[in-house]
């Protein structure tokens, strides 16, 4: 089965694997969906979904900004900082609250508990795992015909972005 990826960013700025969440379909795929509909575009999987993602980019104020939050979210690369967290985790339980049967909620718990760790600085997401972890850096073949992985970093890297660096105020 699939699953919706969270990944802690470590305070050195390595971003690991912190916890998977079964149906990934309950993820990515019911907020590009619900949006989509809510929206009145013909976006599907079979379509793809580059109108809601051209509303997302275009910092339309016709999303709301729990909308604008959420979809942003399921974007290859972003990640968000710690202080943010609070706006993530009020994001995703209003709208499952507008669009309940998600794995919203469980995510918000999770980035609750990380709001804890004092060696997270961050998190970050792979929608489904049936895609490349775009959070593999590279790997280390080691002596022993093994291999180690060197996870991306978000101090050395610069193919990630912040969700809350160049948002919009937008209406909740």
């Amino acid at each position: 089965m699939s699953t919706t990826n969270i990944y802690k960013v470590q305070s050195n700025g390595d971003i690991v694997l912190h916890e998977e969440i079964s149906n990934s379909w309950n993820g990515g795929m019911h907020v590009w969906t619900t949006l989509s509909k809510a929206h009145g575009f013909a976006d599907t999987l079979l379509t793809g979904f580059s109108q809601i993602f051209k509303l997302f980019n275009s910092k339309s104020k016709k999303l709301k900004k729990w909308e604008w939050i959420t979809i942003g979210t399921t974007s290859d690369r972003v990640w968000v900082q710690k202080k943010d967290f609070p706006e993530v985790i009020k994001a995703f339980r209003d709208y499952d609250s507008h669009y309940p049967n998600s794995n919203l909620p469980k995510q918000a718990q999770v980035i609750e508990k990380l709001q804890q760790d004092p060696d997270c600085i961050g998190v970050a997401w792979a929608q489904t795992s049936v895609c490349d972890d775009v959070w593999d850096y590279d790997w280390i073949e080691n002596d022993d015909d093994t291999e180690t992985l060197i996870p991306y970093n978000v101090f050395k890297g610069d193919e990630h972005w912040d969700l809350f660096e160049d948002r919009v105020e937008l209406e909740d």
